[in-house]
């Protein structure tokens, strides 16, 4: 409606219908047949325009008036036909022949400046060949449909000049053209047959690497199976035909690759995070003259170096990354792998300052895909830390932006945040998570996408470790430390520490201690400091263990890791209960019970009441501690959890997408919602539930 798509000829129509239709335009003289082809051919029913290109075709001025006095057409401000079929049935009977003498009418009466784009057209089809003038008049339509948004018509009409353009140089420039235009329009299929018709060992390197990026950009739009897998292959190949002619984008397509592989893990096929790694090291400058040298060094470092002979250029990249000079564009370019080096220094703080960043820029620029993976990596971030109202926020809009994009309910479960599932989830509903969460490890594993499964991994051992079943989260934490996966196998070190700590493999727990003591003890932060104490703390002896428990609670309450201060907060208690001192142990234990039930973690809250009950703790205490207080009401884990969704605006559907609920379930909750806080409509919720939410 706006222009950003080119729809000038009808959509097909069936051959009963068009049969039908003709047979009526055939009873016709030929005069208002032709006419009635030039109306179908015509996109905006200008009477001007027809009566003009008929009268170039010899047509006697009065032939639409017969049209008209057989309900064929109505004309007024335009000609409208009484059914869009008719129209299609008209153009789709007419010959080759019989429409190409028609457009060449239409263009030849086009003559507006407004309407130089719809001459264009005309004249494409009324081409039977190629024709160099016709497809530069195509090329510069694309162009001015480029600076109004309209990549959809560019891909268009740029497709159309391919197919006027004789073989060679131009041809090839022109497909390229057309297949990045269709990319950025979100039109898989046609920017792959645009590709499809080259042949890469043809193409002179920059081409090549165009023709390579054009194809990783949109490989995981296909849906094939283990098609995300090849994508970080794809842009290293691509790298390697910009090297000689063009560092720049070759830079450029390596940290795509490295971003790329982030999706892939552990499933990436054709390269190796290493691979990526040697490569970045041949082609970075090493006097660092540019951001993508900082970045694309520090990706190395991480992937291949000691963290601690890693630790300077990745500090170093993070400094650069978060400069408020750092331009908008560049910013965006560097934001999702930004993600591995600031997890890798345990720095939630830089993390968290050009993530947002990002995402602001993203949507003031309308970057809709961009956007979509930024929101999504945040929706993780933040529920690394435990910060899940946050999470369920960023979860809504990605769902909103998702729905913009056009992906269906079925493309939107491959790609979800289970972990922010798993942290949410209704334990008492066990088998139903569990279900949910194998769900997107088979979706993620079906597409390539090895870091998805990997978080759908991480979720079972956030289960199993709210169960307090230490063995089975071993395993899994066990597992993706193997993998040693760039910030991955950081980020599991603490709960590897305790897992085999608290499973009977001391000698394990502090083998990975010493290897977060090298990466927390040298980035310095909070975060890595906090985790450091309390992993000490699992390994430490009688007599230190409190210690540390006692750093690793005064470190974590002056950062946003409110998970892991919650589960400092629990171990500590459950520490001391086991040494029989309950009174001390129950007020560690209710400071872990009320971050978990604020947060809305409802397995973990579950352990904690369960090791208060352990103490003495009277049941009542404990029942009321399951529950969220509102003033003199209280609700439960997921009731809150259903109001906060719902109190930020999101439908019921959204809430249960996000929550893997029932729809029926959530109507069940927010009834129950309603009726505890004495209202009877969401907007009394926003009202109600958002102050009590923020003053709570």
């Amino acid at each position: 409606l706006v222009g950003l798509t080119l729809l000038p000829e009808p959509m097909p129509v069936g051959s009963h219908l068009q049969a039908h239709y003709l047979r009526q335009q055939q009873a016709l003289p030929a005069d208002v047949q032709t006419w009635l082809l030039l109306a179908a051919a015509e996109p905006s029913g200008d009477p001007a325009y027809v009566a003009a290109a008929a009268a170039v075709l010899g047509i006697d001025v009065d032939a639409g008036d017969l049209a008209e006095a057989r309900n064929l057409v109505r004309t007024h401000e335009r000609i409208a036909f009484r059914h869009p079929l008719v129209r299609s049935a008209i153009y789709g009977g007419a010959t080759g022949g019989q429409r190409r003498r028609v457009h060449n009418a239409l263009a030849a009466v086009t003559r507006r400046a407004a309407d130089v784009d719809r001459r264009a057209w005309h004249l494409a089809s009324g081409c039977i060949g190629p024709d160099e003038d016709v497809a530069d008049v195509l090329e510069q339509a694309a162009e001015r449909a480029r600076e109004r948004g309209g990549y959809s018509a560019r891909a268009s009409l740029l497709a159309r000049a391919v197919e006027l353009t004789h073989d060679g140089p131009r041809r090839v420039g022109r497909t390229l053209a057309a297949a990045e235009a269709a990319m950025i329009a979100g039109r898989a299929v046609q920017t792959l047959a645009l590709l499809d018709t080259l042949e890469l060992t043809g193409l002179d390197e920059m081409n090549r690497g165009r023709a390579l990026m054009i194809r990783a950009s949109t490989q995981g739009f296909t849906g094939e199976p283990g098609a995300m897998a090849t994508i970080p292959a794809i842009c290293a190949a691509a790298s390697d035909a910009f090297a000689a002619t063009a560092p720049e984008l070759a830079r450029d397509a390596l940290v795509v690759a490295f971003e790329r592989s982030f999706g892939a893990e552990w499933m990436m096929t054709g390269t190796t995070v290493t691979e990526l790694a040697e490569r970045a090291r041949r082609i970075a400058s090493p006097d660092r003259s540019c951001i993508d040298d900082l970045v694309l060094l520090a990706l190395a470092a991480l992937a291949i170096a000691p963290f601690p002979a890693a630790l300077p250029d990745i500090l170093t990249a993070i400094e650069a990354l978060r400069a408020n000079d750092l331009p908008a564009d560049e910013l965006l370019r560097f934001a999702w792998v930004s993600v591995a080096l600031t997890t890798a220094v345990w720095d939630d703080e830089a993390r968290t300052t050009i993530l947002d960043r990002a995402i602001d820029i993203a949507r003031q620029a309308g970057a809709v895909q961009a956007l979509d993976a930024l929101l999504f990596i945040q929706s993780v971030c933040e529920t690394v830390l435990g910060q899940l109202d946050s999470a369920g926020g960023h979860l809504i809009e990605l769902r909103q932006v998702r729905d913009t994009l056009g992906m269906s309910p079925a493309q939107q479960e491959m790609f979800r945040n289970i972990e922010y599932v798993a942290w949410l989830g209704d334990h008492g509903a066990r088998d139903a998570l569990l279900g949910s969460i194998e769900t997107s490890r088979h979706a993620a594993m079906a597409l390539g996408l090895g870091g998805a499964e990997t978080l759908g991994r991480t979720a079972l051992m956030l289960v199993h470790l709210s169960d307090g079943n230490d063995e089975a989260a071993y395993q899994i934490a066990r597992h993706n430390r193997d993998l040693n996966f760039l910030q991955i196998g950081i980020r599991v070190l603490p709960d590897l520490v305790e897992t085999a700590a608290r499973s009977g493999r001391l000698e394990e727990a502090q083998v990975a201690l010493q290897e977060l003591r090298d990466v927390a003890g040298g980035s310095g932060t909070h975060w890595g400091l906090g985790v450091l104490e309390k992993s000490a703390a699992l390994c430490a002896a009688d007599d230190d263990a409190e210690t540390h428990y006692q750093a690793a609670i005064v470190h974590l309450s002056r950062c946003r890791a409110r998970a892991d201060l919650a589960r400092s907060h629990l171990l500590y208690g459950e520490w001391l209960r086991r040494r029989k001192r309950r009174k001390q142990a129950r007020i560690q234990l209710r400071a872990a019970l009320e971050h978990f039930q604020d947060m809305g973690a409802m397995g973990f809250a579950g352990r904690a009441r369960r090791e208060l009950a352990a103490t003495g703790e009277p049941a009542s205490a404990s029942q009321h501690a399951a529950e969220y207080s509102w003033g003199e009401t209280s609700l439960t884990p997921q009731e809150a959890a259903v109001a906060r969704l719902a109190a930020d605006g999101a439908t019921n559907a959204e809430i249960a997408a996000t929550l893997s609920l029932s729809p029926h379930t959530v109507d069940y909750h927010l009834r129950k919602v309603f009726r505890k806080l004495g209202i009877s409509s969401r907007r009394d919720l926003r009202g109600s539930f958002g102050h009590r939410a923020m003053n709570g």
